[in-house]
């Protein structure tokens, strides 16, 4: 059982860049397989990514 975290805080920036984008699973193979290119083992220590397949429920935000 965990009754206390501690962490550290470190200041970003001055600009940082998030967001999400989403592709119909049809698409994949050629999504996931463009991500790996783009940033593979030479990408910069600095970026930091994730590919992840996902559901979600029928939402007016949510891409059919």
């Amino acid at each position: 059982m965990v009754t206390s975290f501690e962490f550290r805080v470190y200041p970003v920036g001055p600009i940082v860049y998030a967001g999400l984008m989403a592709f119909p699973v049809e698409r994949a193979a050629e999504v996931i397989g463009t991500w790996r290119d783009l940033v593979g083992e030479d990408a910069p220590d600095e970026i930091g990514t994730a590919a992840a397949l996902l559901t979600a429920p029928p939402e007016e935000f949510v891409p059919e």
